[in-house]
Order: C-alpha cells, then sequence, then structure tokens
C-alpha cells in the first residue's frame, strides 16, 4: 500500500518557538485578587442589617480600602460557603 503525502502548512515562529520551550509555569491573566479582610466582611453583612452598597461604603470608612459591591458580595458569599 503506497503512502499519499499531504502537503502540510508550513509552521510559524510562534508555533516552532512553542514546541521547543518547556512551559513550567501557568501564567495568570487579569488582576490580581484584592486581599480583604474577612472578619470584617462577615461582622458587617451578618450584625449591620445593610444592603450591599451600603455594607461596601461602611467597609471602605473603616479600612481606607475601595471595594466594589460586587466584590464584597463574591467575597462574602465565599467566606459563608467555606471556600
Amino acid at each position: 500500500m503506497k503512502r499519499i503525502l499531504l502537503p502540510q502548512k508550513k509552521s510559524t515562529k510562534r508555533e516552532i518557538a512553542s514546541r521547543n520551550t518547556v512551559n513550567t509555569t501557568k501564567i495568570k491573566s487579569g488582576r490580581t485578587r484584592l486581599s480583604v479582610d474577612f472578619g470584617l466582611i462577615l461582622d458587617l453583612r451578618e450584625n449591620g442589617n445593610l444592603g450591599w452598597s451600603r455594607v461596601a461604603r461602611e467597609y471602605i470608612k473603616r479600612t481606607g480600602q475601595y471595594i466594589s459591591k460586587q466584590t464584597y458580595k463574591r467575597r462574602y458569599e465565599k467566606v459563608k460557603d467555606g471556600s
């Protein structure tokens, strides 16, 4: 049985370089995570009886560090789940 050789596409420089190198580190895309005080997050939400926006504003007042209400909500839910 004869093999039929099909024409191969030429490799780009990027493809050649990626084959020749070993990637040992994982590159993270996006911004770094904001470090927050999880104890304060739990305390404000559970004891303050406030909405997400007001709790975020209170967090900013106490720490001087900006945090959006969505970030606050995600971090609160993560702490509550125990993840």
